[in-house]
C-alpha cells in the first residue's frame, strides 16, 4: 500500500536488487520526469519503490486518456501492465511524484523467470491485480455516474494509502490529471466536489488533501456501481 512519506515498498526485484543481484538497475526521478514515451522502443521492466506513476495514452484527436496510476510494489513495462517482449511502448509512462525504480532488461527476463519461481507469483499476482482495476475502470467509464466516480476515486486512494477514518488523503496528482482518468471535465470535478463538501461527506484540506468525513455515504455511493476494494470470496 501507498505512504507517500513513509518507508517505501518493496517487491521480489526490488529486494533482488537491494541485495546486489545481477541485471537489475536503480535510479531516481523527478517529478515530472518521463520513463518512457508511446511508439518509442523501451527494452526495460519496471518495479516502482517509491512515489506514484502515470500511465496515459494520447487519443487520436489530441485528448489524453489516463489509464492508470501505479503506486509502490507494482511492476510495470512499456505496453503498461502487461509483459510484452514487442518493446514499443503502447503508452507513456510520467513521473506524478519523484519516484525510485528498478529495471531489468525485458528481452532477458524469460531466462529469470524460469530460474526464479518466486518472481513468477509475483507478477501473476501484479497481473490479477491490475486486470481487476481495468475491469473496474471499464466499469467506470461506461456505466457510472460523475459523482459515482469521483467517490470510487478518493476511495480508492485511501485504500492505497491506507489511512484510517478521518485521516487525511494525500491527492500527488493534479486536478487535470484526475479528469483524465475519470473521463470527466474540470466544471464537472469542480462541481461534484463542491457537492460532496457541502453534505459533508468530504472535507478540502488545500489543492493536495482530502478527509472522507462520512466513509459510509461515500461508500453507499460508489457501491451503487462497484466497489472500491478487491472482492472477497465467499466462504
Amino acid at each position: 500500500m501507498l505512504h507517500v512519506a513513509a518507508e517505501p515498498s518493496r517487491s521480489t526485484i526490488a529486494n533482488w536488487s537491494a541485495a546486489g543481484e545481477p541485471g537489475f538497475r536503480a535510479g531516481a526521478l523527478e517529478a515530472g520526469a518521463s520513463l518512457f514515451i508511446e511508439g518509442e522502443t523501451v527494452d526495460k521492466i519496471y518495479d516502482l519503490v517509491s512515489g506514484i506513476v502515470r500511465l496515459s495514452k494520447m487519443l487520436p484527436d489530441g485528448r489524453r486518456q489516463i489509464l492508470g496510476f501505479l503506486f509502490p510494489g507494482e511492476i510495470f513495462t512499456p505496453s503498461g501492465f502487461a509483459i510484452s517482449h514487442g518493446g514499443c511502448a503502447t503508452c507513456s509512462a510520467d513521473a506524478v511524484t519523484a519516484v525510485e525504480v528498478v529495471t531489468h532488461r525485458l528481452s532477458s527476463f524469460d531466462g529469470l523467470l524460469a530460474s526464479r519461481p518466486e518472481l513468477t507469483r509475483s507478477l501473476l499476482a501484479t497481473a490479477a491485480k491490475s486486470l481487476f482495476m481495468a475491469q473496474q475502470q471499464m466499469l467506470l467509464l461506461g456505466r457510472m455516474s460523475a459523482t459515482e466516480r469521483l467517490v470510487w476515486f478518493l476511495l480508492r486512494m485511501a485504500e492505497q494509502q491506507d489511512v484510517e477514518a478521518g485521516e487525511p488523503i494525500r491527492l500527488p496528482m493534479s486536478r487535470v490529471d484526475i479528469t483524465d482518468y475519470l473521463g470527466l471535465t474540470m466544471e464537472t470535478v469542480s462541481r461534484v466536489f463542491r457537492w460532496l463538501r457541502e453534505r459533508n461527506i468530504i472535507a478540502l484540506k488545500g489543492a493536495t488533501e482530502i478527509r472522507i468525513v462520512d466513509p459510509g455515504r461515500a461508500r453507499q455511493i460508489a457501491d451503487c456501481a462497484c466497489s472500491a476494494t478487491m472482492p472477497r470470496c465467499r466462504q
